[in-house]
């Protein structure tokens, strides 16, 4: 019958010995933590030295750059860009053996742009006229008709004239805004030459670092 109370362990040792060599021991404990049964040993040796995976590695770049790097560092050279190459530019560099990339962009702007601003107090001027809208027009009969002119004939004139007055609020909505125009106003002349226009920019670009 198997003790209930058996318990066994198995230890596994690597020791290195004489800087180049490791032993392995595996030694197993049952009963109370007692040594028993076999303990296997293994001994192997390594290199005197590691062989590196490559030496050197060599990386290119979009823009023509190929370096070659055999400890870490970094490379740094000019790069011109022309108008023709205006707006984002990216250059990628690779590291050959291992695929690994890293990229940095530069942004060619030649259109020698430039926003100006000015704070200004507008004021207007709001003009307001009257006006009338007449309604439906209605006349009542007031007695009974006469025979004959009207009373007071001799104050008879061709049409009667009255004025009516009213007092209103006018509720005026007013939204500002500008019109802006630009005008050339003068230049200052410089000196003719045969050459084109938009010399190179120089930027510095630095390519991935090796590792």
């Amino acid at each position: 019958m198997r003790d209930p109370m058996f318990l066994r362990r198995v230890f596994l040792s690597v020791r290195q010995q004489a800087g180049t060599s490791l032993r392995a021991e595996v030694t197993a404990t049952g009963h109370l933590g007692t040594p028993f049964g076999p303990s296997p040993r293994a001994t192997t040796t390594l290199a005197v030295s590691p062989t590196p995976v490559n030496n050197t590695v060599q990386v290119t770049d979009t823009n023509g750059g190929s370096f070659i790097f055999s400890d870490s560092g970094s490379q740094t050279y000019e790069q011109r860009f022309t108008c023709t190459q205006a707006g984002r530019n990216t250059n990628t560099a690779t590291i050959l053996e291992t695929g690994q990339e890293s990229s940095a962009s530069v942004e060619v702007n030649c259109d020698c742009s430039l926003i100006a601003s000015e704070t200004v107090c507008m004021q207007a001027t709001v003009k307001i006229t009257p006006n009338v809208t007449l309604g439906t027009i209605e006349y009542f009969c007031v007695g009974e008709p006469i025979i004959g002119p009207c009373p007071d004939i001799a104050l008879a004139v061709p049409e009667c004239t009255f004025t009516v007055s009213q007092n209103i609020c006018v509720q005026i909505p007013l939204a500002f805004s500008v019109n802006v125009a630009a005008a050339p106003h003068s230049i200052v002349c410089g000196v003719p030459a045969e050459e084109i226009c938009n010399p190179p920019l120089v930027v510095e670009a630095k390519s991935l670092q090796a590792f």
